[in-house]
């Protein structure tokens, strides 16, 4: 019964690791030079608690469109992308 249930599982466990473990690259190579390597802010405010300021739908179109001084990531990041690392940054509470 265990190894029925465990490999039901196994199909979630990697798109979940992999979906955050993405994101995190994707912020790393794109956002960290402007919202700090933890987060914590530079140039670009910080991100810390970022998900009880906004929404995943606002954090995503943030990202997409961009606004202020911040420059839209929709060219150059798929959607799928994009929402792997809105779903990340709105876990940040």
């Amino acid at each position: 019964m265990f190894s029925l249930l465990f490999t039901m599982m196994l199909p979630f466990a990697p798109q979940e690791i992999g979906g955050s473990a993405i994101a995190e690259q994707v912020f790393r190579n794109n956002c960290m030079i402007c919202h700090g390597q933890a987060l914590e802010g530079g140039f670009g405010p910080e991100l810390l608690h970022v998900g009880s300021r906004k929404s995943k739908a606002q954090i995503a179109q943030q990202i997409q469109h961009g606004g202020m001084l911040m420059p839209a990531f929709g060219n150059q990041l798929d959607a799928g992308t994009i929402e792997k690392l809105a779903q990340w940054l709105s876990e940040k509470k």
